[in-house]
């Protein structure tokens, strides 16, 4: 809430706030009365318990950035990308909190703790508890005088805009009441927590194996492929600007003859690598660099084959929290554009995954910062736009974090997808003929909880398995052939060297002479380990089938 804020005043304005008899508030070298009114008279109060996902300093930055010059008027009754627009409901969006608490809660809820002065660092806050009308909160951005007299801070204030200026330490005019505070999941830009993804696989259009991509921790992708005889090993993915500086897993598609790898750098361009044959193009931004840039991205970006085109279309997060699309046309590519349309195209703290299927459909499905899955359906060149209500049955459509997993479901031909909830248990919802089944718990076997990965998903014959590691560092299936699971389970992935010791999401591809599907898990000594099914069940995990340079791979 603001406490009221008053720099240049004149002397008619405060007789004028005196004859409205209102809580008045002034913006720099202007007077307006507004009527006070308390969060709870017009906009639902936040309890406990909400959504507070890990963030970085430079995405909070970023969310703040995302509402200036948008026309949004401070309104405490009102909302915009679905947090209340007032001073605290704006930080809890900066924040990328599932709800919009007031001045007076973020301590009590456990959202903030304090910080000293000297610790100050972008993204953390001064915070003024006081309740209602009498609190306000600005979000620092970074000092602004050496002695730190001011400081560069964000905040929407009544009755104004949002602003991004200069501030007196700690507010105008000397007020008291306000103490630095830290939200307590933001993280540096250089130790956040890694999103757990380390790598991709695709089945090779010419030899109809898997090619596996993963991330090194000296910031290159490396390639491993199965032939006929075994593995070549692992060697980096070569050429271009250099196999450098990468900060994402890989996504990777295959389609008529040609193989396409796609990561994120640590400048934040997407860059791309195309194998036609056993020849490498090497790595290159500019290709896909028009439209709106190729720029400010975060995570890791998801591709599928459009079969609208039967060419390549890719998608990535960017730091203002939308989604972008960028398609390979017969001339190059079409360049980022938001995937737009719908309830809003921005609000997303967790990477997008894609499934294309039928003759004209491509789907993107991600978890919102109120979390609910969204998803937008592209139908020829046509987006449906952002919609989570079709979600919406079974469990409902909340508490969801990560990234989900999809695939198209052998048995109807249309998409299922899985996702993780805040409590650790994996949910499935799928595509029917007359839409969606809504999300439902994948139950069964040892129990569905205690995972600490988001799912991988594979598809094959007529079955669809699912995989997650659990917090005993195993890795978990369920299988559904037709419409029955056969439980969660460990020990029959076989025995191996071992099911334990892994980290990541895991990830699966087929081996299409077969078709049966192989499991790729990332070990924390840095190893990928490998479990192929061989028709009567699984071999067990192992790394040294993989060849040399099995080491040093990472989950980003």
């Amino acid at each position: 809430m603001p406490i009221t804020r008053i720099r240049r005043v004149s002397a008619a304005a405060m007789a004028l706030a005196a004859l409205l008899g209102s809580a008045a508030v002034f913006a720099a070298g202007t007077a307006s009365a507004t009527t006070a009114h308390s969060q709870t008279d017009c906009f639902p109060p936040a309890s406990p318990g909400f959504a507070m996902p890990t963030i970085t300093r430079s995405q909070v930055l970023a969310r703040a950035a995302s509402w200036l010059n948008q026309g949004i008027i401070y309104d405490q009754c009102g909302s915009h990308d679905g947090y209340r627009t007032d001073c605290s409901g704006y930080v809890s969006m900066a924040w990328g909190l599932g709800a919009s608490p007031t001045t007076d809660t973020f301590g009590p809820y456990g959202v903030t703790v304090p910080v000293s002065e000297g610790d100050l660092q972008p993204g953390d806050a001064l915070l003024n508890p006081a309740p209602l009308n009498d609190g306000h909160v600005v979000l620092f951005d970074h000092w602004d005088s050496a002695d730190h007299s001011s400081y560069v801070g964000y905040e929407l204030d009544g009755p104004g805009n949002v602003e991004h200026h200069s501030i007196p330490y700690p507010y105008f005019g000397g007020a008291g009441g306000y103490n630095p505070v830290r939200y307590v999941n933001i993280v540096d830009d250089s130790t956040a927590a890694p999103v757990d993804r380390p790598s991709a696989v695709v089945t090779d259009p010419i030899t109809h194996l898997p090619d596996y991509f993963v991330l090194s921790n000296n910031g290159g992708i490396y390639q491993d492929e199965q032939t006929a005889t075994g593995w070549t090993g692992f060697s980096p993915v070569p050429g271009g600007t250099g196999n450098t500086g990468f900060v994402s897993a890989p996504a990777a598609v295959a389609y008529n003859g040609v193989v396409e790898v796609f990561a994120l750098s640590n400048n934040g361009s997407v860059y791309q690598n195309t194998r036609n044959g056993s020849a490498w193009t090497g790595w290159d931004r500019a290709s896909l660099y028009i439209g709106t840039g190729n720029t400010g991205f975060l995570g890791t970006p998801a591709a599928v084959v459009d079969p609208a085109t039967g060419r390549p279309i890719l998608f990535v997060r960017s730091a203002n929290s939308g989604v972008y699309e960028d398609a390979l046309t017969p001339t190059g590519w079409s360049g980022f554009a938001a995937v737009a349309g719908g309830t809003g195209d921005n609000g997303f703290t967790f990477d997008p995954a894609a499934v294309a299927y039928g003759t004209q459909k491509v789907t993107v499905l991600a978890a919102s910062k109120n979390g609910s899955v969204y998803q937008n359906t592209k139908t020829g060149s046509t987006w449906s736009g952002w919609d989570k209500a079709s979600l919406y049955t079974g469990t409902g459509n909340s508490g969801f974090v990560g990234t989900p997993a999809a695939v198209v479901d052998p048995g109807s031909g249309l998409p299922i997808f899985f996702v993780r909830s805040g409590n650790n248990s994996l949910y499935q919802n799928s595509l029917t003929g007359t839409g969606w089944t809504g999300f439902a718990a994948v139950a069964g076997g040892t129990g569905n909880s205690g995972f600490t990965t988001d799912p991988g998903a594979v598809a094959y014959g007529n079955s669809v398995d699912v995989y997650a590691v659990s917090s005993n560092s195993s890795v978990y299936h369920n299988l559904k052939t037709g419409s029955s699971w056969s439980g969660w389970t460990k020990d029959s992935l076989g025995a191996g060297t071992g099911n334990g010791g892994f980290t990541g999401v895991p990830a699966a591809g087929v081996n299409a002479g077969l078709n049966l599907p192989e499991l790729f898990a990332l070990s924390t000594n840095g190893s990928v380990y490998v479990d192929q099914n061989n028709g009567a069940g699984w071999n067990g995990f192992g790394s040294n089938a993989l060849g040399g340079g099995n080491t040093g791979f990472v989950a980003q």
